[in-house]
């Protein structure tokens, strides 16, 4: 009898351990066998070739899995995901830069076995994570990761990079003088007081030099909680020449930076146009000039600060 009592007491000790420790990997982003090391995949994509990527799990949930095909343009990015074994939950799915900068994508709520997600970035070196964190700038250890992208077959892993700053980008002669890099901040919008399905016209605030530019600026919350954007200026004589980007960029009340997309060009001289989407809540807008190589953090001078 005391040996049965003992083998049972055992035995709801281990069970015990090993619920502790399951719970432990569900509070924890990576377990205790992987590093930022272990997980790293950022690649640069081709141009024009479109890559399948196998998105593997973390301890956070293990059955979870999925594919994401890549299919980079001249201007941008464009990503289709389909996940599965996910639960019922709401996700972020993020580009992680060669800096270890994450950049907000888009949010999807799943449910059932199999879910779709698709997405845009500026960006041609990335990997990709799935989170159900909303308002992360970066990847570290305790980061909380339901999925991440793989090294697809054939393409090389571009190292964590550190210490790039705003000289590390290559801007046109005539703005390297004096770039505007205060602290990328703009005021708040107040979405929530936008009346939701109607467009309602924001004006820009423009840098030295730009003063000139006019715009069509219509934000329209959407009745799903998301904030449609629409943004089209007429830049004229101030065009810039090949190789530098126009980015758009959400300021958020947390004081972190979350890019929309990059404008592109409509036919016409001096016109650059882009129509995007955001989950926040409320949020400030402003356009900054970036080299050929965006990261997931705004670098070059500030071309306008949207305000109501």
């Amino acid at each position: 009898m005391t040996v049965r009592i003992l083998v049972l007491a055992i035995s709801l000790l281990i069970v015990g351990v090993s619920t502790s420790q399951a719970q432990t990997d569900q509070t924890q982003g990576l377990s205790t066998r992987q590093s930022l090391d272990d997980i790293w995949a950022v690649v640069e994509y081709p141009q024009g070739k479109e890559v399948s990527v196998d998105l593997l799990p973390t301890s956070l949930l293990p059955n979870a899995g999925g594919k994401a095909k890549v299919l980079r343009a001249q201007n941008e990015t464009t990503i289709d995901l389909e996940v599965t074994n996910a639960g019922d939950d709401t996700y972020h799915l993020y580009a992680v830069d060669s800096l270890g900068n994450a950049s907000l994508l888009t949010e999807a709520r799943f449910g059932g076995e199999s879910n779709t997600i698709s997405a845009k970035t500026p960006l041609s070196r990335f990997m990709l994570i799935l989170s159900p964190d909303s308002d992360l700038t970066s990847i570290e250890p305790n980061t909380r990761i339901l999925l991440r992208s793989s090294v697809p077959e054939g393409m090389t892993v571009i190292p964590r990079e550190t210490g790039a700053g705003p000289e590390a980008v290559t801007m046109p002669v005539s703005l390297r003088s004096e770039p505007d890099t205060s602290n990328y901040d703009a005021p708040m919008l107040g979405i929530t007081s936008l009346p939701k399905g109607k467009e309602s016209q924001m004006r820009a605030r423009y840098s030295t030099g730009f003063e000139m530019t006019r715009s069509s600026i219509l934000i329209k919350p959407l009745k799903r909680g998301a904030s449609q954007i629409k943004i089209l200026l007429h830049l004229g004589e101030e065009s810039l020449e090949d190789g530098s980007r126009y980015v758009l960029w959400a300021f958020t009340p947390n004081h972190s930076y979350s890019m929309l997309g990059q404008l592109s060009p409509t036919g016409k001289k001096g016109e650059m146009k882009i129509e995007t989407q955001t989950d926040l809540r409320d949020f400030g807008l402003f356009i900054t000039i970036e080299g050929e190589d965006v990261t997931a953090t705004p670098a070059g001078p500030v071309l306008a600060t949207i305000v109501r």
